[in-house]
C-alpha cells in the first residue's frame, strides 16, 4: 500500500483571500487531482439572458432598423445596472451588466477604445446580406446588429485571445438574438468552451448556459502552474462541507487573472446561493471533452470526472481513506498531518473521525470505496 502524496502546487485567490492549491497523487493507481478550498463568484456567461440593452435607450435611438430588423425585439429589455443585483424573475431583464462583456471596461460608454470579450460581435461587412422585400430599403443583415454609437468597439478578441481590429477600420457591434432564438432581443453571450461546436458563433445554443449547466471558469494557472495540465473542458467536483451537497462541473468559461471559484449561476444556486462561505474543489486533469452536456441532467453528466477518477483509488483502501480524511478536514494539510500522526487531543480526533464518516457518505455516489471508519477512536 502506498500513501497519497499531498504537496503544495500553487497559490491563487478568491474574491476575499489567498487560496492554497494542493496536488494529490497516488502513483500506483494513476490518481492525480488538484484540490483547494475557496469562496465563490457568480458567472452568467452563456446564459441566453446574460447581456441585453433596451433599444432605444441610454445608447440612443435605433440605428439602421431596416437593415437590422431584430432591433425591434430589444424595446422591452431591462438592462442590469452596474453594481446592482440581477432581476432573476423578469424574463426580459438582463442578468449581467453589459460593461462586464468589455475590456477595458473603463472605456465602455466613454469611447470606442475597448473590445467585446463576453459576447459575439461582428463588423457590418462580416454579416450576410439578404435582399430586402422592399427594393427601396437596404439589404437585411443576418444576424442583426446593434449599431448604436456607444455599441461600436474598436477591438475584438479572436480565438487565440489576441485583440484584432475590424476590416477597413470598421467597429464591432453586438449580435442580437433573433425571434427564434433562446432569448429574442438579447445579445449572444459566449463561453470559452463551446457546448456544441457544430453551431455557428452567432447561435446562442452553441455555448454553455450558465443558468442551466454547472461550470467553473478556467483560469490560466490551471494549465501553466506546473506539471499538471488542467484545461478548458476538463471536469471537477465541488463539495459543500456544511450541507453535504456536491456537484460535478465542467471548466466551460474563462476567468480573468490568478483566481479560483468563479462558477455558473446554476452551480451557485445548486450549492445554496451563498458565495461567502468556502467550498472544496477537486480538478481532474485530462478528464476532457465536456462539450454538449445535456441540459436536462447536466449535474449527472458533469460528474463524469469524479466517477472516472475517484474509483482509481479503490485498489488501495488506505489511499482512498486518506483522500476522504484530507477533504473532511477542509483540505487543511497541517491538520491532516496532525490527525494522521495522532498528535491531537482525543476530542479533536473524535471530531476528525466524525468528519471522515460524513465525507465518506458524501463521496459514495462517486463510487469511492473506503472503510467505515479510519482512526478507530471512540
Amino acid at each position: 500500500m502506498v500513501d497519497l502524496s499531498i504537496t503544495p502546487y500553487w497559490t491563487t485567490n478568491d474574491h476575499k483571500k489567498s487560496v492554497q492549491v494542493w496536488r494529490i497523487r497516488h502513483q500506483p493507481s494513476g490518481f492525480d487531482a488538484l484540490a483547494y478550498r475557496c469562496s465563490l463568484e457568480e458567472d452568467f456567461d452563456g446564459a441566453p439572458r446574460c447581456y441585453g440593452e433596451p433599444n432605444p435607450g441610454r445608447f440612443g435611438a435605433i440605428v439602421n432598423a431596416a437593415s437590422n430588423p431584430d432591433t425591434a425585439l430589444q424595446a422591452d429589455i431591462v438592462a442590469r445596472a452596474a453594481h446592482q443585483p440581477p432581476d432573476r424573475t423578469n424574463a426580459r431583464a438582463a442578468l449581467d451588466f453589459l460593461g462586464n462583456a468589455t475590456s477595458p471596461h473603463q472605456n465602455f460608454g466613454v469611447n470606442n477604445e475597448f473590445a467585446w470579450v463576453g459576447l459575439t460581435s461582428r463588423a457590418p461587412s462580416e454579416v450576410r446580406k439578404v435582399p430586402n422585400a422592399d427594393p427601396k430599403k437596404p439589404p437585411i443583415n443576418v444576424p442583426s446588429l446593434d449599431m448604436r454609437r456607444g455599441m461600436g468597439a474598436k477591438f475584438r478578441k479572436n480565438a487565440a485571445g489576441d485583440l484584432v481590429t475590424g476590416p477597413n477600420g470598421e467597429h464591432f457591434f453586438p449580435v442580437i438574438q433573433g425571434p427564434d432564438s433562446l432569448a429574442p432581443g438579447f445579445f449572444v453571450s459566449t463561453t470559452a468552451v463551446p457546448r456544441d461546436p457544430s453551431l455557428p458563433e452567432t447561435d446562442q445554443a452553441r455555448y454553455f448556459d450558465a443558468s442551466a449547466i454547472p461550470y467553473q471558469a478556467f483560469n490560466s494557472w490551471m494549465l501553466t502552474a506546473g506539471a499538471v495540465h488542467v484545461n478548458k473542458g476538463d471536469f471537477g467536483l465541488v463539495i459543500d462541507p456544511l450541507t453535504s451537497v456536491s456537484s460535478g462541473f465542467v471548466l466551460a468559461d474563462a476567468g480573468a487573472g490568478n483566481k479560483a471559484g468563479e462558477v455558473s449561476t446554476f452551480l451557485l444556486s445548486f450549492l445554496g446561493g451563498n458565495n461567502e462561505r468556502d467550498f472544496i474543489f477537486l480538478l481532474f486533469p485530462n478528464s476532457g471533452g465536456g462539450s454538449i452536456l445535456p441540459t436536462a441532467n447536466a449535474p449527472t453528466a458533469a460528474a463524469a470526472g469524479a466517477l472516472i477518477n475517484l474509483p482509481k483509488l479503490n485498489n488501495d483502501t488506505d489511499a482512498a481513506n486518506q483522500l476522504v480524511m484530507f477533504l473532511a478536514l477542509d483540505a487543511n494539510l497541517t491538520k491532516y498531518k496532525q490527525v494522521m500522526s495522532g498528535s491531537l487531543s482525543r476530542e479533536a480526533m473524535i471530531d476528525a473521525e466524525l468528519a471522515y464518516i460524513d465525507m465518506r457518505q458524501l463521496l459514495k455516489p462517486y463510487k469511492l470505496e473506503t472503510d467505515a471508519t479510519m482512526l478507530g477512536v471512540e
